[in-house]
């Protein structure tokens, strides 16, 4: 067991996220973000600033001297690559920096007609549509988080985005095999619509094929996908080594999971980031990383 001196050392120099720290880490990742192949992205149903911090917080904690240790047994066996954990840190930042770039390119980009008619549609449409999903999969395991995720969106890009979840949503065919028995709510139509919807904010904001909002959205995609492998990974190996120790349900939560507890994505880089659960002992913890500094609202 770590001594509470060693503790409190390995805490007080645990580095904070910074904006220049982000900036750097995107630089150095860049070339593995854009190797990615287009059918290997991941769909971007969180908010990426409260995930990154989230994930940067995990990170340092298990960088900690007990902790590490642990998991470079688990490395030694053949049961996980460490590279993953010091990833990790790297990835959350540069996650961090690619989502902030995207906000700062759409906010340029908003003084680009998107009309009051099209939003107001967009919205019933949403609204609609999570009505379907909500009455029948509000309960459901998989979905439910996702429908939680999508209602807190707030702003232009979360509607669009929110637009293409539920029509992806929709299109599955276990969901759909539910969904279409609503007699009141129901309506075939409404993916492809809701597709229509999205493409059309898309346009209204700036973020069509060409032009730097468009460029970081998916980049922004990118750094999502190779930090949710990452975590993942050390997600399942720190609850096999810590399964003893502490209740690995909280340590290692889902990223979903922690992060829908906050109220909205309009507070997208908060003073503190989510509530991350502290290991116990024996193992050394660390505290929840502050956002890094000069963070934008999202909008």
């Amino acid at each position: 067991m770590a001594s509470t001196k060693e503790q409190q050392t390995e805490n007080a120099t645990q580095p904070g996220m910074a904006v220049s720290e982000a900036k750097t880490a995107f630089e150095m990742l860049e070339g593995r973000l854009s190797a990615l192949g287009r059918d290997e992205l991941l769909p971007v149903r969180v908010d990426i600033q409260l995930v990154a911090a989230v994930a940067h917080s995990l990170a340092h904690r298990d960088s900690a001297k007990v902790r590490r240790e642990r998991l470079e047994r688990l490395a030694a066996a053949g049961m996980f690559d460490m590279k993953h954990l010091d990833d990790l840190l790297l990835l959350a930042l540069a996650a961090w920096h690619a989502r902030r770039q995207q906000l700062q390119q759409e906010a340029l980009a908003s003084q680009a007609a998107v009309t009051e008619l099209v939003v107001k549609g967009a919205q019933q449409l949403r609204a609609r549509m999570l009505r379907v999903l909500e009455h029948c999969f509000a309960d459901d395991p998989k979905v439910g988080p996702e429908l939680v995720a999508i209602r807190a969106g707030t702003g232009y890009q979360d509607l669009a985005n929110d637009l293409l979840a539920v029509a992806d949503l929709y299109d599955d065919p276990a969901i759909y095999a539910v969904v279409q028995r609503d007699p009141v709510h129901y309506r075939a139509s409404d993916p492809a619509a809701a597709r229509d919807a999205a493409a059309a904010i898309f346009t209204g904001i700036g973020q069509t094929s060409e032009g730097e909002a468009a460029r970081w959205t998916e980049l922004t995609q990118r750094a999502w996908t190779l930090l949710s492998r990452s975590y993942d990974e050390l997600r399942a190996a720190g609850r096999f080594a810590f399964r003893h120790d502490e209740d690995v349900e909280m340590t290692y939560p889902s990223l979903i999971s922690v992060v829908r507890a906050a109220p909205t994505r309009a507070a997208a880089a908060p003073a503190v980031a989510p509530h991350v659960p502290p290991a116990a002992a024996p193992a050394t913890a660390a505290p929840v990383a502050a956002a890094p500094h000069g963070s934008p609202a999202t909008p």
